[in-house]
């Protein structure tokens, strides 16, 4: 996904994110293991039969958008396939790409739900909820680790995601706050309809309960090119960190002029679509940059997913949070899929409505959709996990900050 329509896309709320360990899991209540998850009782045992049939969203694809969480499922399926599949079933996934259009996106999906050997959409990622989500509802097809991006995907009760998704402008500023121990904030944003309000947002709901200022808001245009007068602005208050909340390109010609100027001031940047071979390349990486971040870059399933992601011939410097959020969705899938008796889209619909406590192995905190989610006073209702954390940019990958700690917005420390 352009990093530039994500982050319009995340505004659309203001205005109404290797086998260790044997583990099991249930539909009302139960932990995976990446074995678990990802393996199966088979290993070792090619899936053979009739395919169990996904399909995935995305606003674009291709490297650096939307499109890696494509990718990242299809890691996880070329594994659970040569483990066993489903039951002894192979899994298999199509794309289909809306290029942000209201209509493709409304076409993609009714192909989707009226084909019945589809039983789940995975990891998607796309702004077109409004359109898609009542599809998939009537349809009982279930979007399973699909990413949440507008205010339509914070309440589908079909919707199951793993993330904080489109509430991550709110998360990044308490990641500031809350881990970094920033007071003052300057948050550059790309100006959209409904900016102001994501603003005010932020400060009624971050910053004024934790009893700090208001940001230092600057707005840019999408076309803006050269930064130097932005980040002049941004800098005027003498922040302690400065949020940059906008396309891929603003922020490399945000930290390029910031450089030149002599700013040190700690950024935060997405880590959503920012691999590390992007940061490399645009922004050099820096000791002063962190990235926000939907999961733990450490721990069992992390690997678990770098190992699979580099058998599928990717390199590990191309990986994002997008990729992450496509393998964990197939995972997930999968997991939960083998404890039904018969797999159709009822059955994994109503086995996802009680899970309870799905273990990650410290990739998210334990995964409950058997209730609602409390963000925003409970308008989000299917945001369960609003947590975000921070990593840094090392020797081509990124490691967790701030000693990997994870905060939640909407939870004063």
């Amino acid at each position: 996904m352009k990093r530039g329509a994500f982050r319009g896309g995340v505004f659309g709320l203001a205005a109404a994110a290797l086998a260790v360990a044997a583990c099991s899991t249930n539909s009302s209540a139960g932990s995976a293991s990446p074995a678990a998850a990802a393996g199966g009782s088979t290993a070792g045992s090619t899936a053979h039969g009739k395919p169990i049939d996904l399909a995935l969203q995305t606003e674009f694809t291709g490297a650096g958008t939307g499109g890696d969480s494509y990718v990242g499922a299809q890691a996880a399926l070329k594994y659970i396939n040569a483990h066993g599949g489903v039951n002894g079933r192979p899994l298999s996934i199509q794309e289909c790409v809306d290029n942000d259009d209201p209509n493709l996106a409304a076409a993609c999906a009714a192909n989707v739900a009226g084909n019945p050997s589809v039983i789940a959409a995975v990891g998607q990622v796309t702004l077109q909820g409004s359109v898609v989500d009542p599809v998939f509802q009537h349809a009982g097809l279930p979007a399973v680790g699909g990413f949440a991006a507008v205010s339509a995907d914070f309440t589908s009760p079909v919707v199951f995601t793993p993330s904080i998704g489109g509430l991550s402008g709110l998360g990044a500023v308490a990641a500031v706050t809350d881990l970094l121990h920033g007071k003052k904030i300057s948050f550059v944003y790309q100006q959209s309809p409904a900016a102001a309000t994501e603003v005010a947002l932020i400060d009624s709901v971050v910053l004024t309960p934790r009893h700090l200022p208001p940001m230092n808001a600057v707005g840019v245009a999408a076309t803006a090119g050269d930064l130097s007068a932005a980040v002049a602005k941004a800098v005027s208050n003498s922040p302690d960190a400065i949020v940059l909340f906008t396309g891929q390109p603003q922020v490399a010609s945000f930290v390029k002029a910031a450089r030149q100027q002599g700013v040190t001031t700690p950024m935060v940047i997405s880590a959503g679509t920012e691999s590390p071979a992007a940061v490399q390349q645009q922004i050099g990486g820096g000791q002063n940059l962190y990235f926000d971040t939907f999961f733990n870059h450490s721990g069992a399933f992390y690997d678990a997913f770098l190992s699979q992601w580099q058998a599928d011939g990717n390199s590990p410097s191309l990986a994002d949070d997008f990729a992450i959020n496509g393998w964990l969705a197939a995972t997930m899938f999968a997991d939960v899929a083998r404890t039904v008796p018969t797999v159709t889209r009822a059955a994994v619909l109503a086995a996802y409505g009680k899970l309870s406590n799905f273990s990650t192995d410290g990739l998210t905190p334990p995964l409950s959709f058997d209730k609602s989610g409390t963000a925003l006073g409970g308008q989000a209702p299917r945001i369960i996990n609003p947590t975000i954390g921070l990593s840094q940019y090392q020797n081509g990958t990124f490691v967790p900050a701030a000693g990997g700690k994870f905060t939640n917005p909407f939870v004063v420390p």
